[in-house]
This record gives structure tokens, sequence and C-alpha cells, in this order.
């Protein structure tokens, strides 16, 4: 059994091996072999047996491709669709299912079977490529191995983004290496994820072992209002950090080679509305929803009830996603139903005729109550339980409960820091994103700012170092990792 620094201390030796020889070849053939061959070595590293199902899927859905682009016709895609969604189910919602259906049953084995790395990302990209073929939106036509490739290629493999052909394949049949603009982004976005998940870790951990995750682990724990919403909001920051800097670290390893990849957050606790928040959350996977399962329910029939319905189906279908449970079917139907409910009220908003502000109060209003029906759903989405969650929603109704608190002052802080550290930092990259944009000859902007705002990974890499030595205290304090990567889990 590899430990995890033995893995990491494997996987950057791999890597250095990987970009010098990468590049030392003239051929994008011989190159994408190179990739391939350190794809299944990086996801033998981490899946093990389930490398040979993530090759069985690629062989699958490459062969079921083939026969589309020939016929597209819809038992094709169906034929395809089906095997995805058996495969899925098989291996990530049957051994959720517990009690007297399964035991006893020949489905009883599935109950012990480990979840294989990643399955849910690979098997949406899978699936958009027959999609894409069906539509005659797939025009880059891989061969085996560039699909193989695509499926297996090491930054996206385990968590995301999920990625379309039209944006991979033609990356990898050009034979150029990385520009020094490219190793600049990479790297500096490799600082911003390294920094965003020591912030993950520490909110995990907390001070002395009173983190997010101790918080939630006390089934028994009596609930007051203000202790819940502590709880709940910086869950969210501990998710978003862990989530978007695992992305950042993907895609800045990618970069490193030349290769761009999808954004997937772009500052979502920002948003002043629901809507605005799943364009600005887990982009890869909301665009995969909305292009291939709400756009095709939705244009059926031009119903403003239908809409609606198709949008709650598709949020359902989001929460699903997540796991096979009734607490994150719940979470996908409270996110459909504000969806919905926001629709509606643009529908009034329009038929009143009352103007649309983006600024000032109105939009500082819009904003909380944005911040606090996404908070509120992390309830459904970290629970562990129907009897924890109804012990929090509980607590949140109960007006008296808001004289006190009995959350540890030392998890309040961290959270508190977090959230007054985040936003201010937002508000600095905002101004310096508007400095950057402006002509270096207006004499307003001292040199100085300008130079901070062109050179950011000057002064972003010590605070990531720093930040990450505090994470190593932690976790060797605690004696373990709190939340290494979250998103695993799904």
């Amino acid at each position: 059994m590899l430990t995890l620094s033995t893995k990491l201390t494997a996987i950057s030796a791999g890597l250095a091996l990987l970009w010098a020889a990468s590049f030392s070849s003239h051929s994008y053939r011989v190159t994408r072999v190179i990739w391939l061959v350190f794809s299944y070595c990086f996801y033998l590293v981490w899946g093990r047996w389930s490398l040979c199902l993530l090759i069985l899927s690629s062989l699958m859905n490459y062969a079921v491709g083939a026969s589309l682009r020939r016929n597209p016709t819809t038992w094709r895609l169906g034929i395809g669709f089906g095997l995805n969604l058996v495969l899925l189910c098989s291996f990530k919602y049957l051994p959720g299912i517990h009690g007297s259906f399964l035991e006893g049953s020949a489905l009883g084995r599935f109950q012990h079977v480990l979840l294989p790395l990643g399955i849910s990302f690979w098997t949406f990209q899978a699936l958009s490529y027959l999609f894409d073929i069906y539509r005659e939106n797939e025009d880059s036509d891989p061969t085996l191995m560039e699909f193989c490739l695509y499926m297996a290629f090491w930054p996206t493999v385990v968590s995301g983004p999920i990625c379309r052909t039209s944006n991979l394949i033609p990356q990898f049949r050009k034979c150029k290496r990385p520009r020094l603009s490219d190793v600049a982004t990479g790297t500096r976005r490799l600082c911003t994820g390294i920094l965003m998940l020591g912030v993950s870790e520490a909110l995990s951990l907390g001070i002395a072992g009173q983190g997010i995750d101790a918080a939630f682990a006390r089934t028994d724990y009596r609930w007051t209002g203000i202790d819940v919403w502590f709880i709940t909001i910086g869950y969210g920051f501990q998710l978003f950090f862990n989530f978007a800097g695992y992305s950042h670290l993907v895609i800045g390893g990618a970069r490193l080679f030349g290769i761009e990849l999808e954004e997937n957050f772009n500052r979502p606790f920002l948003a002043t509305t629901p809507a605005m928040f799943w364009s600005q959350w887990h982009m890869s996977l909301s665009s995969w929803i909305r292009d291939y399962v709400f756009i095709p329910m939705a244009s059926r029939w031009r119903s403003l009830w239908w809409r609606n319905l198709a949008l709650l189906i598709s949020m359902i279908l989001f929460g699903i996603w997540h796991g096979a449970t009734f607490l994150f079917v719940l979470w996908g139907a409270y996110h459909g139903t504000l969806l919905v409910l926001h629709r509606q009220w643009q529908q009034v908003r329009t038929r009143i005729r009352l103007p649309r502000v983006v600024d000032g109060g109105i939009a500082l209003l819009s904003w909380c109550f944005t911040f606090g029906a996404i908070s509120l759903g992390w309830v459904l989405f970290r629970a562990q339980g129907w009897h924890q969650a109804l012990n929090m929603f509980k607590a949140l109704a109960d007006w008296s409960s808001y004289s006190s608190s009995r959350l540890p002052m030392a998890c309040r802080f961290l959270i508190v820091l977090t959230a007054v550290a985040y936003f201010s930092i937002v508000g600095i990259a905002g101004l310096l994103d508007r400095v950057a944009g402006t002509s270096a000859s207006v004499r307003a902007i001292p040199a100085a700012l300008q130079w901070i705002s062109n050179e950011r990974w000057v002064w972003v890499s010590p605070l990531a170092a720093v930040l990450v030595l505090y994470g190593f205290i932690l976790v060797g304090h605690v004696g373990k990792v709190g939340s290494p990567l979250l998103y695993r889990l799904f």
C-alpha cells in the first residue's frame, strides 16, 4: 500500500520526466503516446484495478462513436447511453444501496465494490462525445489513441474539469513546445491552487482540531441558529477552496504542457442571483447539464411550466450525480426551486417594467439573499444523515437559539477570518485587474501598483508557501489529513 507521500513523490518525478520527454520529440504522435502511457501510469497509482475499467469504457465509447458517425440513429445513441449508464450505476450507485434489497441477492456483491476514481467525470466526457456525434457537432474525428488520451488525460481523469473533444483533440494534435507565457501562467495557477488547498485544509482541521469536520462529526450536538450559519458558511468556503484549488492545480499543470483546459470556477460567492452562481460554480458540470439535459428537455415544448419543470429535473439530476442519497436529491431539488423562483421573478419584473439594478443597495440585498440561500443548501449537501439535517434546520427556525453559540470560538474565528480574507482578496484582485487593463501611459496610476498588478506571482508565491507550511503543521498536530480532495468522493 503506497503512502500519500510516496505517491506524490512518484508523480512529481514522473511529471518532470514527462515534461522533458514530451518536447524532445518533434512528432506529435510520439508525444501523445508518451502522454497516454503516463496518464495510465498516473491513474494506476490512484485507481489501481479500475484502470481496466477506464480502458474498457474508452474502447466501448470509441466503438459506439464510430458506429454513430457512420449512421447517427437514435437507437445507436440509446445503446451507448445505456451502456455508460449501466457502467456508472453499477460502480457508483449500487454499492450505496443498503438493506434487505441487496442482502442475499445477486446484487449483494456490489455493496463491497470500491468506487473507481473519477468515473463520473470520464463517463460524462464519453457521453458528451456521443451526444455531439449524434447532433453532428463533433468534427474532430479522433483516432483511437487520441480518444483514449482524451478519456485518461492525467490532469482531468481524477476530478475534472469535464472536457469536450472539440477543445482537447485539436490541442493534442499540435506539436509545439510550451511558450514562456504558458509556463508563467501554469506556475501562477499551481501556486494559487496550493494556496487554496491550504485554506481548505485549515478550515477542515481548524485550530486544535476544532474545524468544520469536527463540527459535523458531532451528531449529538445541540445546534443553535448561529452555529448552523457559521458551519454552513464555513463548509461552503471549505468545499470551494478545496475543489477550486484542485482545479487550479489541474489547469496549471496542463498549461505547463501547452494545453488550455476549461475553467471550473469564476468567483461564485460574488453572485447576486442563483442563476449567476451556477454559471460560476463547477462550470464544466453546470454547462454539461445545461447542454445535454436542460436544453434538449426544454426545447421539447415551449410552455413556461415545462421549461421550469425541465430546470427542476436537471438540478435533481445534478444532485444525483454527486450521490444516490435522498439528501442529494433534495439538494438538487432545492437549487432547482431557487432557479425556478428566480425565473418567475424575472417574468414579474419584466411584466411590471421594474428597472434592473446592477449595483447599489438592491444589488447588495440580492447578493445577501443569494449567499444565504446557497449557504443553507450546504446543510443538505454535507449533513451526515436525516437526523442531523433536521436538527440543523430546526435550530435555524428557532429564534430563541440565536442568543447563544456552542461552537468553539476558534472555529468561528477561523471561518470569519477566511470569509473576510476571501472577499478582501477578491476585491483587491478586481482592482488589480482594472489596473492591469489600463494603459501604462496613464500617470494617475503609480508604477509600483502596475508592477504589483502585472507580477502577482512574486508576492503570491511566498503567501502560498507560508500557508502550505501552516497546513503541514496542522496535519502534524492533529495526526491526519482532513480533506485532501473532497470531490474524489463524487
